[in-house]
């Protein structure tokens, strides 16, 4: 929308320090909850895949989302858990991650 991140960081702050999982920011945006249909949607066809490897390319903190999903942080936790594991465990660019063993 023609925003820096520099001014975009204090609305960050204030999503992530409110943890309304529920909560959309607008028009186009998607709430945390509907974010993580999407990840799960993603990590269900991948799983279904019947291949020895599969390479899945996307944002940082999609894929953060997706590694985050398939440990054992995710269970039972919510958006301070997600945010702590992506600020914890960034996503380099081009970086080969391992999803499933």
């Amino acid at each position: 929308m023609g925003t820096t991140a520099q001014q975009r960081r204090d609305w960050v702050e204030d999503y992530w320090v409110r943890a309304d999982p529920a909560r959309c920011d607008g028009d186009g945006a998607e709430s945390f909850n509907e974010f993580l249909v999407r990840v799960d949607d993603a990590i269900n066809r991948l799983s279904q895949i019947d291949s020895r490897v599969v390479l899945v390319f996307g944002h940082g903190q999609f894929i953060n989302a997706m590694r985050w999903r398939c440990s054992k942080e995710a269970e039972n936790q919510g958006m301070q858990s997600f945010r702590a594991f992506d600020l914890k465990s960034p996503v380099a660019h081009c970086e080969p991650l391992t999803l499933f063993n």
